[in-house]
């Protein structure tokens, strides 16, 4: 993966990074909420064990529909208005979960929550790409993790502890989400993409001209569709169906299994922190094709499972090796793309996650009901070996562009 095509990042302060950072923490803490929260949620809304599903559908077509839309969304409004109303919608979208008074009222505010968390999730992910050291991706991405990792702690605090109800979790994040918002807002000017004169990729990163249509028409655009449509199912399945395989087709003992699960996710947070500084010291091309190779080796791993050891080993070494590779191929949108191309499709590929996020977990799922569990272990290796692929294909494709622009600046006769 080449870096940003921008000479120099305009600065952005110490101040605005915290302020990134704990977005991303707030991103991914409904998702830890949640995993605390619906045993109590469901009977007393009056729904079933499996009516999640339902909620998470409503809260991914929201997400969809402004993370494809970023683009334009920041165009009109700018990055910093952008970046406020997504997490004051994210937040309203929190408080209203707090107050719903029935399901399928809670529903339709998750399409609502979806809407505002779309729009700061791909919002975030453009200016941090624009604005800040390459590295810092990587650990805004582990904020998301750390978010993840709270949002239980919080739920159960509150529901086990001081037996208060579920609702004031989701109550309590919303207002911290809302006083986000309104930092963000007081400080929107700190949030242009084209805070600095003469920089002209930021600028082109602002063109309002530059449609959806235009954008969809570069082939590598569709190769970043794709990628990140894939990605995430390299992320999740082996976590989503790793305890199950362990311990119904394996024979392991349901604590070790779990623990090898979380050795997953361990590892996987740590991969998220170590290349902000690997980086610095080796070309992230050349880190990320390493990755991409420890990736499949640790599917193929898993898989095979020769010995219960060399099986389990698999797990962390996937989680370990997969971790960069969002925050990275987030990072050369701009490279491969083109500066007045970038917006538009980082949007459109933290929408393909989260389609991705649908189709992967619907794919595993028939496989283990209509096939085995061990089937879904071979689905990680065809997941595995298609991202290897790809992403030797996006380095050739990101070299060849490179050398299509220097050609004819070499060419040019300059009085």
């Amino acid at each position: 993966m080449t870096q940003s095509t921008s000479s120099a990042r305009p600065p952005a302060g110490l101040f605005v990074i915290v302020i990134a950072f704990s977005s991303f923490i707030m991103l991914g803490m409904p998702d830890g909420l949640r995993a605390v929260a619906w045993p109590s949620i469901f009977p007393e809304l009056g729904t079933t064990i499996g009516a999640r599903g339902v909620w998470l559908t409503a809260v991914t077509i929201g997400y969809l529909i402004t993370s494809f839309n970023s683009g334009r969304i920041i165009g009109r409004l700018g990055a910093g208005r952008a970046l406020a109303l997504g997490s004051t919608v994210m937040a309203l979208g929190m408080i209203g979960y707090g107050l719903a008074p029935s399901w399928w009222l809670l529903v339709l505010i998750g399409t609502f929550a979806g809407l505002g968390s779309g729009t700061l999730d791909a919002g975030m992910n453009t200016f941090v790409a624009v604005r800040l050291p390459p590295n810092l991706m990587y650990w805004l991405h582990a904020c998301f993790g750390l978010g993840v990792t709270i949002g239980p702690q919080i739920m159960s605090f509150i529901i086990e502890q001081q037996k208060w109800s579920w609702r004031l979790g989701y109550v309590f994040a919303g207002v911290v989400q809302l006083g986000l918002a309104l930092v963000i807002y007081l400080t929107r000017q700190q949030w242009s993409l084209a805070q600095v004169a003469g920089d002209t990729a930021s600028n082109g990163m602002m063109d309002h001209k530059t449609s959806f249509r235009e954008t969809l028409r570069l082939p590598a655009v569709w190769l970043s569709i794709l990628l990140f449509l894939i990605l995430v199912g390299m992320e999740l399945t082996p976590s989503d169906w790793g305890f199950p395989i362990l311990t119904n087709t394996r024979g392991i003992e349901a604590q070790e299994a779990a623990n090898w699960v979380s050795a997953f996710w361990g590892l996987f947070t740590i991969g998220r922190i170590l290349p902000g500084f690997i980086t610095r010291y080796v070309s992230e091309s050349l880190y990320m094709r390493v990755m991409t190779i420890t990736m499949v080796i640790g599917a193929l791993l898993f898989t095979w499972n020769p010995t219960a050891l060399i099986g389990l080993l698999g797990l962390p070494i996937m989680g370990f090796s997969i971790a960069p590779l969002f925050p990275a191929l987030i990072n050369s949108t701009e490279a491969r793309v083109g500066s007045q191309h970038a917006a538009n499709t980082i949007g459109f590929e933290v929408g393909a996650a989260g389609v991705g996020i649908g189709l992967s977990q619907w794919i595993s799922g028939q496989l283990a009901e209509r096939v085995s569990l061990e089937s879904v272990t071979v689905m990680i290796v065809v997941i595995a070996a298609s991202l290897l692929v790809l992403h030797e294909v996006t380095l050739h494709t990101a070299r060849r562009k490179a050398a299509a622009a220097v050609v004819p600046a070499a060419g040019l006769n300059v009085e």
